[in-house]
């Protein structure tokens, strides 16, 4: 279970595990990342509990078909389509992703970071329709304060009245730049520092 490969947290693991148990679990979700922090893994941990049944849940969330990534680009020529493949593999291969890293990891030639409006419309539409196993869907919008205004108004259409089994977790280092709107209509959870005293465990 991904909630197992988390350091510290364990707060805000007990409580996010007794809503998911209870199937209390907002809908719309903000996790405030930095980095090392694991906000990624957090959401994948989220999004693990959300998909799999008890008896299934070791499978590899990452290739579950009702998990949806939103991803910064670089260019307007990138395709998100495209560089999915490329995004999985560098997610993958770290559990602390970073802006640097994805530049690299997906080749891209464009050097300004943004999330664009073809991405929330494509969402829009995926949300709309039938889940793969007709169950829940779960959309990660990763580094999301990398939104403009045009991108966080469609995102916010659709966290005013998101579909049934729809669930939203946003992830951000920068709070200060998601519409105040937008927080509004979210369950908004802070990581924290991992203790020193646990890193030093996990080293040694």
């Amino acid at each position: 279970m991904i909630f197992d490969e988390i350091l510290g947290q364990d707060h805000l693991k007990e409580m996010v595990q007794h809503s998911l148990q209870k199937g209390q679990f907002s809908q719309s979700n903000i996790i405030i990342d930095k980095d090392e922090y694991g906000g990624l893994l957090f959401a994948l941990a989220i999004s693990e509990q959300l998909l799999f049944d008890k008896e299934n849940i070791e499978n590899d969330v990452l290739n579950h078909p009702d998990l949806h990534f939103v991803f910064p680009l670089f260019s307007s020529k990138d395709d998100a389509i495209e560089l999915n493949k490329e995004w999985l593999f560098y997610v993958q291969n770290t559990k602390f992703p970073n802006i640097v890293g994805w530049k690299s990891a997906s080749n891209s030639a464009g050097n300004t970071a943004a999330i664009r409006k073809p991405q929330i419309v494509a969402m829009h539409k995926s949300a709309g329709m039938k889940s793969f196993y007709g169950k829940n869907k779960v959309y990660i919008i990763w580094a999301a304060e990398l939104m403009n205004k045009e991108c966080s108004n469609l995102l916010l259409k659709i966290l005013e009245e998101p579909p049934t089994n729809c669930y939203f977790v946003i992830i951000t280092s920068k709070i200060y730049e998601i519409l105040p709107t937008i927080k509004s209509r979210c369950q908004v959870s802070s990581l924290s520092p991992v203790p020193a005293q646990i890193l030093e465990k996990k080293i040694r």
